[in-house]
């Protein structure tokens, strides 16, 4: 006795009634599944949440220019990281809406083109990345891996914020990621001034996710249908109905509601996206202010958490150096080559005095060739001079007529304070360098009404000299400078040791030595001195006033040679002060008498009538190597910015935005020509099929892996009258190709995609422009069931195949 055949394992008998002829019944055996679900996911979150991949490029821009615009309009910067925003979101919705791939594999993919363009675009060291951008001063260098430290971390942060998106998850999952990083940023960036419209921006991105999260409703299973227990035909039909409720209630006819019937602009979690931006945008125009409450003067700073990473490689005050150099004991020698006669070049500022030595308190960081612009916004011009080190000697500083702000070298070390840029003892001297500086320019007039500014702290000569040596110095300061504290007191007691007090220069090898307290005194009673001694005496009785003050160590420039060449020695070696005003910041003072045959350089008749016209030449006519003249209270580093010079940022921003929304509109394009275009007659009529269902699911029909292509046509008649006799005409072809006796023919295949073009554009004519839209951008449906054979295929509702093998290309039964 031969038994029935039993099905297989973990398979459901269900039976079916042929919607098309509606009489009739047939079984089909098909695997069981625990579960038939429907993911829709939605681009438009994906695409708002490029923007937050967006933001920490933002907040990392402070740290490679002097302003977040500069680096935002450099394409060396702009480029790379919105490259990587780019690759990221791009490869995540191609493969969402190209793809059946899952998630993981998803993540895993993009994290490896990632890598690839960073390998390309930027290819350093991306591990140094985070040590060099804590231990450089900005703007650092958009090169090496700082620059590619970056790339990365805005790619991951691009990264997690569109994928949870594409799953479908809360807007609060793709926020976590773009913020940390944003905040990183703006702690490595907190030296230069951010961007104001950074955070109004990102809290206006996050509402925006929230927005359209809350409008499109939760994005994730629309439609989950438990597998039935029996193999009944009630309960097949009972577990349709049920999908079908569900899928209704998910995304089907008019809006979607949840509890209480209300739609999601009638719950009250509809007020989150406007109460967070509200909230948002309040804290970031109110930040400065509960700063200044709280007594912090600047935002934090990472680098605090970091020791100081370059150490000069001349530890000895230059100061202390001045008698060898003057004498030529200690040989250097420099080669100068500028436009215009510089009258004076400075390497090295002292802010110290402890009784007995002027000092540096500098902090020297790691720099890159643009160096940190000046605080200070009195009027400046800008000078440029080519160094040729013959000779280094005990000179550890870049020469340079003002304060650096940008140097051929990098990898030198830089004060933020003083501006100083030392040569580290970890590196040779270079031969050769070109610097760029701020040259302050000094009007007497103005200085007359400008008011010396007050010292940050109390003077270091205070408290290491004893008070008896102050007093007495205060109390000779004031005998030449009587009781006024401005410009003129200052003027007085810079005369009194060049012109008035009788005071000369001492020469030769006699010439005295140190510039302390000791040395003050003595030249006070001998009136026979240097220019360390001059300097010294003057710095020390204007702080003793009450002046904040400092010593500058520089060089006199000689003649000019040929070709405007400057040889500079040991012997030119120099030292004048520099007080501090309210207005015109860092002033100048030559308290040093003239040498015969030479004028004092403060004088306004020191310089000869070929320098004055040298100096004050039309920039126009001098030549790019020229001094240019900055408007007043401008720093020379920071020229008026050009809407035009954010060419690249608006192009990087724009190519993000439309390549991000165009990617998934684009792959639908290349995924439907993928499946017109395949060789088996049964793959294209299949890929009609799963083309047509991507429409339905476009414009809101939903669908379970259990329906039946007449049922899935029905549900789409009644929606869509328009496109009744095609969808059902569809449906056929494809049930006669997976189901008939025959196998599919090419004109099968042709009449496949020609109903699936009708389903098509009949579907696009019948929806409104905005829905269209919503259509075009919306990733491709996922199921999670797959019916027999092959994927994507209607359950059977045709007639049963005639019984033996299968036919060529066809799914076994």
């Amino acid at each position: 006795m031969t038994s029935a055949p039993r099905p297989a394992p973990h398979t459901d008998v269900r039976t079916h009634t042929d919607v098309h002829t509606g009489t009739g019944t047939h079984t089909d055996i098909r695997p069981r599944t625990r579960t038939r679900t429907r993911t829709r996911t939605d681009a438009v979150p994906a695409v708002v949440a490029v923007l937050l991949g967006l933001a920490p490029a933002v907040a990392f821009a402070g740290a490679f220019a002097r302003t977040p615009a500069e680096a935002l309009a450099d394409p060396r910067y702009a480029l790379p990281v919105a490259g990587a925003c780019l690759v990221t979101a791009a490869a995540c919705l191609v493969l969402a809406s190209a793809t059946r791939v899952a998630p993981v594999t998803r993540v895993t993919v993009a994290a490896a083109l990632l890598a690839a363009y960073l390998g390309l675009a930027v290819p350093s060291a991306v591990l140094d990345g985070p040590r060099r951008l804590l231990t450089s001063a900005p703007p650092a260098d958009p090169s090496g891996p700082e620059l590619a430290f970056v790339v990365l971390v805005t790619g991951l942060a691009t990264l997690g914020a569109v994928e949870p998106a594409l799953r479908g998850r809360s807007a609060a999952w793709s926020m976590p990621s773009p913020l940390l990083a944003t905040g990183a940023g703006l702690a490595v960036a907190a030296p230069s001034s951010g961007a104001a419209w950074l955070a109004p921006a990102v809290a206006l991105s996050c509402g925006a996710l929230l927005a359209v999260r809350a409008r499109l409703g939760r994005s994730g299973v629309v439609a989950t249908v438990p597998a039935p227990d029996d193999a009944t035909a009630e309960g097949a039909k009972d577990a349709k109905a049920s999908g079908a409720a569900t899928g209704e209630a998910a995304g089907g006819k008019g809006t979607s509601r949840g509890s209480g019937g209300r739609a999601p602009w009638a719950r009250p979690t509809a007020l989150a996206p406007v109460l967070f931006v509200a909230v948002a945008v309040a804290t970031s125009l109110a930040g400065p202010g509960l700063l200044a409450l709280s007594g912090q003067r600047s935002p934090v700073d990472a680098r605090d958490l970091v020791g100081r990473p370059v150490v000069p490689r001349q530890a000895t005050s230059p100061l202390t150096q001045f008698p060898a150099l003057l004498n030529g004991r200690l040989p250097m020698i420099l080669s100068v080559t500028s436009a215009a006669r510089p009258l004076r070049l400075r390497y090295a500022t002292l802010t110290e005095f402890d009784g007995v030595y002027w000092t540096s308190a500098a902090a020297y960081w790691r720099a890159g060739t643009l160096l940190p612009a000046p605080k200070e916004d009195g009027r400046s011009e800008t000078a440029q001079e080519r160094v040729r080190v013959e000779k280094a000697g005990p000179v550890s500083w870049v020469v340079s007529s003002g304060r650096p702000v940008e140097v051929s070298v990098s990898g030198l070390g830089v004060d933020r304070e003083s501006g100083d840029v030392v040569f580290p003892e970890d590196r040779s001297t270079p031969a050769e360098y070109t610097v760029r500086s701020a040259v302050p320019v000094v009007d007497g007039a103005v200085l007359e009404t400008d008011s010396p500014a007050v010292p940050a702290a109390d003077p270091a000569s205070d408290r290491a000299s004893g008070e008896s040596a102050v007093r007495e110095l205060t109390a000779r300061a004031r005998e030449i400078t009587g009781d006024r504290r401005d410009y003129g007191a200052l003027r007085r007691l810079s005369d009194h040791f060049a012109e008035n007090g009788g005071f000369t220069v001492a020469t030769g090898p006699d010439a005295p030595s140190g510039h302390g307290l000791f040395q003050i005194n003595r030249l006070l009673e001998e009136r026979r001195g240097t220019a360390e001694q001059y300097t010294s005496a003057f710095a020390a009785m204007a702080r003793a006033l009450g002046y904040d003050v400092r010593v500058a160590v520089g060089f006199r420039s000689e003649k000019p040679g040929q070709e405007g060449r400057y040889r500079i020695s040991g012997r030119d070696v120099d030292a004048w002060a520099e007080v501090r005003f309210a207005e015109s910041g860092w002033a100048p003072f030559f308290p040093t008498p003239a040498r015969d045959g030479e004028r004092r350089p403060d004088d306004p008749g020191s310089r000869s009538p070929e320098e004055q016209s040298a100096q004050e030449r039309d920039p126009a006519d001098t030549g790019d190597e020229r001094r240019e003249r900055t408007p007043a209270r401008r720093s020379p580093a920071s020229p008026p910015a050009s809407p035009w010079r954010w060419w690249p940022l608006w192009l990087a921003a724009g190519a993000v935005l439309v390549s991000s929304a165009a990617a998934v509109p684009l792959s639908k394009a290349a995924l439907r020509a993928r499946r017109r275009r395949a060789a088996d007659p049964l793959e294209r009529v299949v890929g009609a099929w799963r083309d047509t269902l991507d429409r339905y699911a476009e414009a809101g029909l939903p669908s379970t892996a259990a329906a039946t292509g007449g049922e899935v046509a029905t549900g789409a008649a009644e929606r869509f009258p328009a496109v009744t006799d095609a969808a059902h005409d569809l449906a056929e072809v494809v049930d006669r190709a997976l189901y008939g006796s025959h196998a599919a023919t090419a004109e099968d295949g042709d009449r496949a995609w020609a109903l699936a073009d009708a389903v098509r554009s009949r579907l696009r004519a019948a929806l409104p422009r905005r829905r269209r839209l919503t259509a075009a951008l919306r990733v491709p449906v996922r199921r999670a069931a797959r019916s027999q054979g092959r994927s994507g295929a209607p359950g059977r509702s045709a007639a049963p195949r005639a019984s033996g093998p299968p036919g060529p290309g066809r799914p076994p039964r």
